[in-house]
């Protein structure tokens, strides 16, 4: 057993803030009064590792339930494992505060955040410059059709991530482009590239230039190169839930959602998407954090430096899904400017040196608080908690025999103090209004009304729903013909045809080809 951390580091950690646990003293009684993380420290970030039924979900419904009173700015928790946790959440926060008024809540199988992807006129009034927005959302696009693709088949076609980057850049031109468009209008650009062989009127001639040199290719190549591109932009709309959420581009009057708006309130905004499949649960988390990511730029960029920002606090569930992404590497590497603090949550770290080792590196020198379960084998993970009186067989051999509900936790020490040693803690109780935890408990059958009229009114506020004109009905239906997620046709190979006579198109609605001259 671990002795406890001495009593001049746990001062520091007794502030309100993110409790981790009761500490553990050297014969395994938990002493009442919880360690926990204090804001200052909190943009050090933190990763919780728990297997599945190690109770790390309901540590952080703790955690964050705490963090909320202890921090003013928003607390964002992305949970794509289902679960209920979403309901246990907002169970334990009716309990603890008598209302759920400061809770959004977007059950994305059914309520999407209303934001608006290729939409850059924030950032223009935030006063970022045009080259530097247009360059974001580009990277950040790309970054989601990787998402979606995996980055080996992604980048088979060795041109499409270039020609994608062109086109993108070419809609947001500022003669002959806009500040916002539908990720339609992308594909229709990409389309009438390919029909016409010719370039889109750009006024920057070094991208003009660009573009010039993919139509000057011969038919055969330009028709593989293009053919590269929409296989890859055409994923999309695909998915119907990805379709409605990129074709959003609200006016004055349309629900519309962006992070700016809430990152200085004392909010909750919890993002379920444990109903929807995993492909389209990574987009929606890096389309959340690209909009995170530019919403805390323009408070960074409007923000006097002699203020200090509100702490944002993320909460990642199952964070091993989108964490090779660049999106959140910049998310973790410039904390400290941004005023945020993440906590990635996953059931071992073992899992990104899978996907990535280099990300499983960076992940292991980008974070200072680790908190974590039973890990049986980890090499790495016990030599980030090895002391000078602690070797790492020692540290490996605790980590291999933690006891479910115990945690070895190591934490940053406060600037001009010693680094804490490792030491184990007990899981909280269960979070109040729990129907098995101590305290007077909230039944589902009392708790679900008022699940309703917060996902009722999250939505009147911020959401777009898949039932809108714009997008088909649950019977597949349009009320849009030219809508990219209207089912397509398999009996005939008119709606695949990328390459018609120039004053020939295709009508999807009456499923023929129209001539200038109105024949049919």
């Amino acid at each position: 057993m671990l002795p406890p951390p001495p009593p001049s580091h746990l001062t520091p950690f007794r502030d309100d803030g993110l409790p981790l646990g009761r500490p553990l003293s050297q014969d395994g009684t938990a002493r009442d009064e919880p360690v926990t993380l204090p804001p200052s420290l909190q943009s050090l970030h933190v990763a919780w590792f728990g297997k599945t039924g190690s109770g790390k979900s309901t540590s952080l419904t703790n955690g964050i339930l705490a963090n909320h009173a202890a921090t003013d700015g928003a607390d964002i928790v992305f949970l794509p494992k289902g679960g209920g946790m979403a309901t246990e959440y907002m169970r334990a926060h009716y309990a603890t505060y008598g209302n759920l008024d400061d809770v959004l809540y977007f059950d994305c199988a059914a309520l999407l955040p209303a934001l608006s992807f290729f939409d850059i006129r924030k950032d223009l009034e935030a006063g970022v410059s045009r080259t530097t927005a247009v360059e974001d959302k580009a990277d950040h696009y790309l970054e989601l059709l990787v998402g979606i693709m995996g980055r080996d088949r992604f980048e088979q076609a060795v041109r499409s991530p270039d020609i994608i980057r062109y086109l993108v850049k070419a809609l947001f031109d500022p003669v002959n482009g806009d500040d916002a468009f539908q990720h339609r209008d992308l594909h229709a650009a990409a389309q009438e590239m390919h029909d016409r062989q010719s370039a889109p009127a750009v006024a920057d001639e070094d991208l003009e230039r660009l573009l010039s040199g993919v139509v000057a290719n011969s038919a055969r190549s330009f028709d593989e190169i293009m053919q590269g591109v929409a296989n890859r932009i055409e994923k999309i709309p695909v998915d119907r839930r990805l379709a409605r959420l990129f074709n959003h581009v609200p006016s004055d009057d349309d629900p519309h959602f962006d992070f700016g708006e809430f990152l200085d309130e004392d909010i909750v905004i919890i993002v379920d998407t444990g109903r929807v499949r995993t492909d389209t649960q990574r987009v929606m988390t890096l389309v959340l954090l690209s909009n995170l990511w530019s919403a805390l730029r323009r408070r960074a960029q409007s923000t006097p430096s002699t203020e200090s920002y509100k702490l944002v606090n993320v909460y990642l569930e199952e964070a091993a899904s989108v964490a090779t992404s660049n999106i959140l590497q910049d998310l973790l590497s410039q904390s400290r400017g941004f005023g945020v603090g993440i906590t990635l949550a996953m059931q071992f770290p073992d899992q990104l040196r899978r996907i990535d080792d280099a990300v499983y590196r960076e992940l292991l020198n980008n974070v200072s608080t680790y908190v974590t379960g039973n890990v049986p084998t980890d090499d790495r993970l016990a030599s980030r908690f090895t002391t000078a009186d602690m070797s790492e067989k020692e540290i490996a051999d605790q980590l291999k025999w933690l006891p479910r509900g115990e945690w070895l936790v190591q934490l940053p020490a406060p600037f001009d103090h010693p680094e804490p040693r490792p030491f184990q803690v007990e899981s909280l109780p269960l979070p109040a209004g729990n129907p098995d935890g101590p305290g007077q408990s909230i039944p589902t059958d009392d708790i679900e009304p008022i699940v309703e009229e917060v996902t009722a009114r999250t939505q009147s506020e911020a959401g777009l729903t898949l039932a809108s004109p714009s997008t088909p009905d649950e019977t597949g239906d349009s009320d849009d013909p030219t809508d990219e997620s209207a089912p397509v046709r398999v009996d005939s190979a008119l709606p695949q045809t990328r390459r018609l006579p120039q004053k020939v198109s295709y009508d999807r609605e009456s499923h023929a080809l129209h001539c200038q001259d109105g024949s049919v």
